[in-house]
């Protein structure tokens, strides 16, 4: 009887190991492509679906299957982490291309093949190339860009008899355009619209929407490497928040919790006349929005006569699999997807930017010289192991900024100890 129990106990585990197995590998034929959800080729996204037919018209034998991961791209890195721990990664992933370098130096993406990858070096802007090249290695498709900006409601800015915000403006004309947009509307002693309104809670979101306003006033920060946060241009930038909030009282007193989606449902209420976000949001609020065509976009403001600077955060494909099969597969729908018959369609539909060269001048047609302009001066966010825990010290001295009272720089100072403690 025993050995019966012993025998029965042993074909059960054996069928749930086989199980496991079949979870964790996808078949020869099938081309697993996992997705953040706000890729999903639905209708609303009707340029990817084309991409994904064209792809299936031409290998009928492969079985494309798509996954979606989570929203948060901080889920979405610690679910692609737990994926490649318990070894069941898709075979095509979809990540920030901020990430390449860690997920290369993790060995959870293939170097991309010839002459794909030759083809991605030559095509890319330029600016791209070190986020996703090391040596001679490629590892990443860039797929998508996306520049910060600040956005406005032309109908609150007509309605306050203002000029509409311009490529060039100065930092003074932009305090000056907030505080006549911050308004009493009812008379009832209550601000009904605030001039302006930024992501100001602690998340990465903030420190993204923070950093043009740094870089603007000269702060450094080094790929790949701790930078110091203890700089006087960093502590301006966070000084920016406070004196916007505090001193011009142009800026919600909660501005320090607000997320991204608080800023957003504030524009298109009229709660706030503008605010700071990414290019390919305003497509998305016109679609969603009661207001249509009362939104507009414009560089950041100019400071200390120098020209704006903006942040630039992307997302990009990469191939975890080493089959030969599979690797061919995924490099002809990669193909596809940077092509620029697909990279034009997706800017014309969706308003996401495209990541080619040539790309600019298609930009400046379907969505103005202002976000031409930005996409010509930008910076990418900082990637590497080490910018998450700096962003988040960064986000930290902000919040104490706001809510602690605390001085920019002797928040800073802390953050920079802090810094040191963790890197010892």
């Amino acid at each position: 009887m025993q050995a019966m129990k012993r025998t029965v106990l042993f074909l059960l585990l054996t069928v749930i190991l086989l199980a496991g197995c079949a979870r964790h590998e996808s078949a020869s034929n099938e081309l697993v492509v996992m997705l953040p959800p706000w890729f999903s080729p639905d209708e609303s996204r009707a340029p990817l679906k084309e991409v994904f037919d064209v792809f299936r018209e031409h290998n009928p034998e492969a079985k494309l299957l798509l996954r979606f991961g989570p929203g948060k791209s901080l889920l979405l890195w610690q679910k692609i982490l737990l994926m490649a721990k318990e070894k069941h990664l898709p075979d095509v992933l979809m990540f920030k291309t901020a990430w390449t370098r860690e997920l290369t130096a993790r060995s959870i993406l293939q170097p991309l093949p010839s002459p794909f990858a030759e083809h991605i070096v030559s095509s890319i802007d330029p600016r791209l190339i070190p986020q996703c090249v090391t040596g001679d290695t490629v590892w990443a498709a860039p797929y998508d860009l996306d520049v910060r900006l600040l956005h406005y409601r032309k109908d609150l800015v007509e309605e306050a008899g203002l000029p509409h915000p311009h490529a060039g403006w100065t930092y003074e004309e932009f305090i000056s355009c907030a505080q006549a947009l911050t308004r009493d509307l009812d008379g009832d002693g209550e601000i009904d619209v605030w001039g302006f309104a930024a992501p100001g809670a602690r998340s990465l979101s903030t420190v993204a929407q923070l950093l043009p306003w740094a870089w603007t006033l000269g702060a450094e920060f080094h790929e790949g490497h701790i930078c110091r946060l203890d700089q006087e241009s960093l502590a301006n930038a966070l000084g920016i928040y406070r004196f916007l909030r505090d001193s011009v009282c142009v800026a919600p007193p909660d501005l320090h919790m607000l997320e991204q989606a608080d800023v957003f449902q504030g524009l298109v209420s009229g709660r706030f006349a503008m605010t700071e976000g990414g290019s390919w949001e305003i497509k998305m609020i016109e679609q969603v929005s009661p207001h249509a065509g009362k939104f507009d976009q414009v560089i950041l403001p100019s400071i200390n006569t120098e020209p704006a600077i903006t942040a630039s955060d992307g997302w990009a494909f990469g191939i975890t699999t080493s089959e030969p099969s599979k690797i061919d597969a995924a490099s002809e729908l990669l193909g596809l997807l940077c092509s620029p018959e697909h990279q034009k369609n997706k800017l014309q539909v969706n308003g996401w930017l495209p990541v080619l060269k040539a790309g600019i001048p298609w930009v400046e047609e379907e969505l103005g010289a202002e976000v031409a302009l930005a996409l010509r001066s930008y910076k990418p966010v900082p990637g590497g192991p080490a910018w998450p825990k700096t962003a988040m010290l960064l986000a930290d001295a902000l919040q104490q900024v706001l809510v602690g009272d605390a001085q920019p720089k002797d928040a800073l100072r802390e953050a920079q100890i802090r810094q040191e403690g963790k890197a010892r």
